[in-house]
């Protein structure tokens, strides 16, 4: 079974660090270090057409990466870049959905 990546949102944008603020932290199961996408999907499951079976997953939309530097309690803080947020980008926005960046999973991205 594959393990269902953690999700949430965008809380805050600071156009002047370059840096978001994540609605997820640490008593969800974020760590320093992981990776999100921001994106409505981010993946989506491939099915062998004989036997229904997941056979991994391919990238749908995916967006701007962002790293957590620091987690707290119910928040996290990614960089995500200052000339990204400048340009005004639209899935850099408060509101956007993040996904995890699963690792070791047979993905494509």
């Amino acid at each position: 079974m594959t393990p269902t990546p953690i999700t949430g949102k965008i809380a805050r944008v600071d156009v002047m660090t370059g840096s978001v603020v994540l609605n997820i932290g640490a008593s969800h199961g974020v760590t320093v270090g992981m990776r999100f996408l921001i994106g409505e999907t981010a993946y989506e499951d491939v099915l062998d057409p004989d036997t229904g079976a997941v056979l991994g997953r391919i990238g749908k939309t995916p967006r701007y990466p962002l790293t957590v530097g620091r987690v707290a309690t119910r928040m996290a803080l990614c960089l995500v870049g200052v000339m990204a947020l400048a340009l005004g980008d639209a899935p850099v926005k408060v509101g956007a959905s993040v996904m995890q960046v699963m690792e070791g999973i047979d993905d494509l991205p």
